[in-house]
This record gives structure tokens, sequence and C-alpha cells, in this order.
């Protein structure tokens, strides 16, 4: 079908409207090469088609959110012969990106840039988050965390920076690609994401916290049994968050233990005399 409609720009003439219509739209594809991005454009302004007169127009925008690029691609509406009358059909063709919209990408871009260089100056404080342990089933964590963050005025300035950009651009229900790694004062870190809701609001979304022994820490209680950890010095720290899911490791000063319910244990928190194999 899109050879088909190719050959038909060839013969049709344009039969515009005085006062052409045009729609422009936004759409985020990472990755996406030039003929998945014409399928996304054609997917898009299909089901307007009906509603649309000769000679009007979608403006469509693919952006890469990993490359800061955009492809854009213009869809007119003409009309064919179909059987004993006609059908209107869409003709794609690859134009140049509006000048505005590149500049936009890359002022993105570069507030990305800033806000990974805000990032790696920044250490979330022990009395804000005690210990990575303490993240598990925590509600509270991420909203002080987003609090802090945006308390930090070079960090904020950046998030500030995104979110604007990313209103202007039409970034909407959009995750950003890029992720960003804090430190955390008594060991460890966290590496956040960010998203642009429905509101063109940017929010931070705690993706991973891993403690200073390279445990990547569960968010939730269900993701903790069973699971296989090194400690160094830290099992009773580890035991003072998780005990009350009435689970715990064996307290070893150093090795590798198992996260299992407190019924198998002496008791939890209660030095053992082995590791884990």
């Amino acid at each position: 079908m899109r050879n088909i409609i190719a050959s038909f720009v060839l013969v049709l003439a344009p039969l515009l409207n005085a006062a052409a219509a045009e729609i422009v739209a936004t759409e985020v594809c990472t990755g996406c090469d030039l003929n998945q991005i014409k399928q996304n454009a054609h997917n898009y302004s299909y089901p307007q088609l009906a509603n649309m007169q000769l000679g009007d127009q979608i403006l469509y925008h693919s952006l890469d959110l990993n490359t800061y690029t955009t492809t854009s691609v213009r869809l007119t509406v003409h009309e064919m012969p179909f059987l004993q009358t006609t059908k209107k059909i869409f003709v794609q063709e690859v134009v140049a990106t509006t000048p505005a919209l590149t500049q936009r990408m890359q002022n993105l871009k570069a507030a990305v840039a800033e806000a990974t260089d805000a990032s790696n100056s920044i250490t979330i404080p022990a009395s804000l988050i005690s210990h990575p342990w303490e993240w598990v089933n925590c509600a509270y964590c991420e909203n002080d965390v987003n609090d802090f963050l945006k308390s930090r005025t070079t960090m904020n300035q950046a998030l500030y920076n995104i979110e604007e950009i990313a209103k202007a651009i039409g970034l909407l229900k959009s995750n950003l690609p890029n992720t960003y790694q804090i430190a955390m004062e008594n060991g460890g870190f966290v590496r956040i994401k960010l998203s642009v809701d429905a509101n063109g609001k940017l929010y931070i979304k705690i993706w991973q916290v891993v403690d200073k022994n390279n445990n990547t820490v569960p968010l939730t209680a269900a993701g903790l049994a069973g699971m296989r950890i090194k400690v160094d010095g830290d099992a009773a720290l580890i035991n003072y968050w998780i005990n009350a899911f009435s689970l715990g490791v064996y307290d070893i000063p150093r090795g590798t233990v198992t996260i299992t319910d407190c019924k198998s244990l002496p008791s939890c928190g209660k030095p053992g005399t082995s590791k884990d194999d």
C-alpha cells in the first residue's frame, strides 16, 4: 500500500482548499527507523481522515529521546479515483523539521546534561533516609527525596528547564530515558528517572536503590523473601528494617546470607554461626 500511494504523488494534482487546515502532532519513538516513523504517522492520522478536507495537512513530528533528534512527516489529504467515485487518501512526505523544534530538542539535551551534573554533586543525607534498606515498603521515601532534590538550587533549576522544554515540545505522558544516580550518605545510591504527566508536570520516579554491598534493594516487601545478599558489617542494620515484615538474615560479620522467614532463624537479628551456600 505504501508503494501504491507513492505512485499517486506523481499523477495527482493537489486540490487545496483556500484555507487548508494543518494539525501538528508530536509523538515519542526512541530508536525507531524511518519506516516505523512513517507507519506511526499513518496510524495517528488515518482515524482523522474522514473529518478532513482536501488539502488539509497533518505535520507529524517523531522525537527520539536518546539522540535528541526529530523526524518530521507531512501528510496531505488528496483524492483518488475509486470505482465510480473518489476516495480521500493521505500522501506522505518527509520534510525538514522546523528550526524552533530542532532548537528545543537541543535545549532539552543541554538541560538533561545539567541535571546529570547536578545529580553527581548531591548526596542524600542520613537524616533524610538513614539506610538503603529503609526504602522497602517506604511510603514517604520517594516524596522526601523529591522534595530534597527540588530544594537543591542547581538540580531544581535543571528540572525546571526540562519541564518547561518538555511542555513546549509537547512531551506529555512520556518517560525520559535518562537515569540519574544520587549517592546516599550511609553508603549506596539511588537511581531516578524523570517522567512527564498528562498536564506537562515533571515528576521524579525512584527506579533503583543499591546498598554499599552492591545489593539491589527491593522497593516492596514482596520481593524480599529468598533474596541472597552480601553483608559486610551491616546485617544488623538490614534486620532493623526488614524484621517488620517477619523476615531477617543471620547476623554474620561478612559473607552471603539469604533473607528468610523469622521462623527459620534462631530469632530475627540474632547472630548466626555460618553463611549460606
